[in-house]
């Protein structure tokens, strides 16, 4: 992105990425006279990219949680080698009885509280799931 020069993503067809000036042109096959191509300016490239880098990792942390339900044996480094392959830092996998401990706490003070038995569970910053204090005491809940 810095700079002006062409990157070419070797294979076919031919994508082409060249930044001119301010501008980002992305051309589908720069073999073809004819190619789809798509100006943007180097700022709005530079938010969609950071976007995506976002995703990437929303995913990865989503692998990794389930890497460390279903393959807990190999979850690090099942989620060491995604991290690798799509080039964004490994998250941190929490361990299994320290989830199960915090939501133990949890029910444990909700329990206590006498509000009503309905809360969020959030482990390692994954989305929101909703359960029952009695739902979440019948089963082991894994991060």
């Amino acid at each position: 992105m810095d700079g002006d020069g062409r990157a070419y993503f070797g294979h076919d067809p031919s994508p082409l990425a060249e930044r001119r000036d301010e501008t980002v042109r992305l051309a589908v096959d720069a073999d073809q006279d004819d190619s789809s191509v798509i100006e943007l300016p180097v700022a709005e490239v530079r938010r969609l990219l950071a976007d995506r880098e976002r995703d990437l990792v929303d995913f990865l942390e989503a692998a990794a949680a389930w890497a460390a339900r279903h393959l807990p044996d190999h979850a690090r480094s099942v989620t060491a080698a995604a991290a690798r392959a799509l080039d964004v830092p490994a998250p941190v996998i929490p361990s299994q009885r320290k989830a199960t401990v915090l939501i133990e706490d949890a029910i444990a003070l909700l329990a206590s509280s006498g509000l009503p038995r309905r809360f969020t569970v959030q482990p390692s910053g994954m989305s929101k799931g909703l359960c029952t204090a009695v739902a979440c005491a019948e089963k082991t809940v894994q991060p």
